[in-house]
């Protein structure tokens, strides 16, 4: 049967439908599919967005919220890392700067409150001078202490001229027998003397020490060595001991003396006991200086060595503090070798 209206198959017009599957073929291919969605989304973006697939927006969505996690945690890295660099170009706030800064302006102070040097012509010329005498007196009584005490005999922090020690008794010695010997060795200072003691102590039933409070004054440092050249290691004990007197220190002070001190016996033990060495001693510094050079410090910067010297380090006290000696000038000054001067100070107690 014929179809007047019929239509060739070669005249069947060809719609570009969403249903054909020609369409449906190029729509399963990945790559056609992205490139369908571009032109389409180049044609209509409002209708683009509505072909994006759900889990192409979540996908999306994961991504956004990644990113923005992303940057806060560089922001935050980033703001650590400010700090850290303005921590380490901030300078160190050091405590002993500002003791160094309180003791340089303590030392300018006292170098512009000194009075006025008396020429030598003039103290010369003027034997009368009370002042010239008075300048000379303390110039050689300052000599005379160095082996004594620091240089400086002002008050500090570290040390009361006002509270004078008194030792020389056995450990453990009865605080009867203390107060005995110390009355004995009041009675031999002046009545002028006798009356800047305000108090007299031994602390504890046993002891080996007395504490002496003085009245204060403005010199209390020339007082106090002024006393000591008087009275110290004049009267004895029972037991058959000096009776020392010392300022009162502070235990870090006491310490760094004592180290000292060991040092001072290791260089004396290099001389016969008959011929010791004259050594002069800062202990404040801790250096100790033998005919004007200096043969023992506490660092080796305050040696101030030669290059060509040999300098040695011994290892002091249960804390282990370091003292350093100049093996060249002990030599020499000894008529002994190097080695020898080394194994000697190293071996001594």
């Amino acid at each position: 049967m014929a179809f007047p209206n019929a239509l060739l198959p070669s005249e069947i017009p060809i719609e570009d439908d969403e249903d054909s599957p020609s369409k449906r073929a190029r729509m399963e291919d990945a790559d056609a599919a992205l490139d369908l969605m571009l032109e389409r989304q180049k044609a209509s973006p409002a209708a683009s967005l509505e072909m994006v697939p759900a889990w192409a927006r979540q996908l999306q969505a994961s991504v956004d919220s990644n990113a923005l996690q992303i940057r806060e945690v560089c922001q935050d890295f980033h703001t650590r890392l400010s700090y850290l660099e303005d921590r380490v170009a901030r300078p160190a706030e050091d405590p002993r700067v500002s003791v160094l800064t309180e003791k340089v302006d303590e030392l300018t102070r006292l170098v512009h409150g000194r009075p006025p040097s008396v020429p030598m012509n003039a103290s010369s010329g003027n034997a009368a001078d009370p002042w010239a005498s008075f300048s000379r007196q303390q110039q050689e009584r300052t000599v005379q202490r160095s082996s004594f005490g620091p240089s400086s005999s002002q008050q500090s922090h570290d040390t009361d001229f006002c509270r004078v020690i008194v030792g020389g008794w056995c450990f453990d010695t009865p605080r009867r027998v203390i107060l005995e010997d110390l009355s004995r060795l009041v009675a031999t200072w002046s009545q002028a003397d006798r009356s800047l003691i305000t108090k007299q102590m031994v602390f504890g039933q046993r002891a080996q020490t007395a504490h002496l409070i003085l009245q204060p004054c403005d010199f209390p440092g020339d007082r106090f060595y002024a006393l000591q050249e008087s009275y110290s290691n004049k009267v004895f004990t029972r037991s058959g001991e000096g009776m020392w007197m010392s300022p009162s220190r502070s235990p870090a002070r006491r310490a760094l003396n004592k180290v000292t001190k060991r040092a001072l016996d290791t260089i004396s033990g290099l001389w016969p006991a008959d011929s010791p060495p004259k050594l002069e001693t800062s202990w404040q510094r801790q250096i100790v200086w033998l005919a004007d050079r200096r043969v023992a410090a506490g660092t080796q910067d305050m040696l101030v060595a030669q290059p060509a010297e040999k300098v040695i380090v011994k290892v002091i006290g249960k804390d282990e503090s370091k003292f350093y000696f100049n093996v060249s000038l002990l030599a020499t000054e000894t008529k002994q070798t190097e080695a020898e001067i080394e194994i000697k100070v190293q071996e001594a107690s």
